[in-house]
């Protein structure tokens, strides 16, 4: 498995560095976002005993479907 940057224009994802691929070979493409440039959206910082709280609620809820 190997891991290439890509850009999304015109809608066309463009890799950001030459890749190793026959002429119509099919892959996966799995789109991870930047984590930073989401963290702009954020409309205000949290404290670390709401982080904690979110936390822990989500450990909660997510432990309920493995039984």
């Amino acid at each position: 498995m190997e891991t290439v940057e890509a850009v999304y224009e015109g809608g066309v994802l463009k890799p950001l560095k030459k890749v190793n691929l026959r002429e119509g070979e099919r892959v996966t493409v799995v789109i991870k976002r930047d984590v930073l440039k989401l963290a702009g959206s954020v409309k205000r910082a949290i404290t670390m005993e709401e982080l904690e709280e979110a936390y822990h609620e989500y450990v909660l809820h997510r432990g309920k479907g493995l039984s």
